[in-house]
């Protein structure tokens, strides 16, 4: 028996031309299974996380390398001033010079520093908490004048903005504001039970109180109490940036 042409299977395709339709549709499944396969081998290949890199804050203190190391009596609170970094100790505050490093001898007061030093208004201000005075030192002169002004937490801190002093004067909730040429308090302020830290940021002041705990915001042109924020328990010193 003789095989017929028309048996061959292949020769229904020969001489025929593949519909435009077709052609794409192949294509299309052609491109849809490489993308396909790529993918598959990228899920297969081992995940490297990228190395991970630590804030600089949380670099470990050895690997700090000092400019200077001077050699002062620290007590708790330091205000950076104009060229000068102020410290606190026992015998009074110390002026260190930015340019030499050269610690100058402690500043007498009548009172032993507590709280915190700040610098602002072209003078240190120094609390003095067993003497119940704020200092004030000159910048130039280095003169000393006292304001009659208790300060409430030996921890606590003071601050300086718009022209004034301010400082948690009272365990009630005072806080009082200061005059700095008068060196007399000119306004308070009523925040929460036992103040703390005080900071000035932003045209607002800025009051921890531990008993309440809460974060009282001021405005300070006005001296009203504009909002009271619930924080963690017994918050002390606060910076504001």
């Amino acid at each position: 028996m003789t095989e017929s042409k028309n048996d061959d299977p292949s020769a229904r395709w020969r001489g025929t031309t593949i519909p435009p339709d077709m052609r794409r549709t192949a294509a299309t499944l052609l491109i849809v299974s490489a993308v396909a396969a790529l993918f598959m081998d990228g899920l297969a290949q081992p995940v490297t996380p990228p190395p991970s890199s630590r804030p600089a804050d949380e670099l470990p203190f050895a690997r700090l390398k000092a400019d200077a190391t001077i050699a002062v009596a620290l007590a708790p609170g330091a205000a950076a001033g104009d060229a000068a970094l102020w410290t606190a100790t026992p015998a009074g505050p110390v002026r260190i010079d930015a340019a030499t490093n050269v610690a100058a001898a402690a500043l007498p007061l009548p009172g032993a520093p507590c709280a915190s030093l700040v610098w602002g208004l072209k003078a240190l201000w120094v609390p003095q908490c067993a003497a119940r005075t704020l200092a004030r030192v000159d910048d130039g002169s280095k003169a000393v004048a006292t304001a009659a002004v208790p300060v409430a937490d030996p921890a606590g801190s003071i601050a300086v903005g718009v022209g004034s002093i301010w400082v948690a004067s009272d365990a009630s909730g005072v806080v009082s504001r200061i005059d700095p040429d008068t060196r007399e308090v000119v306004g308070e302020v009523f925040v929460g039970r036992e103040p703390s830290g005080v900071a000035f940021a932003d045209d607002a002041l800025w009051v921890t109180s531990a008993a309440t705990n809460t974060a009282t915001r001021v405005e300070p042109y006005t001296n009203t109490v504009v909002e009271t924020v619930a924080t963690g328990p017994r918050p002390g010193r606060v910076v504001v940036g």
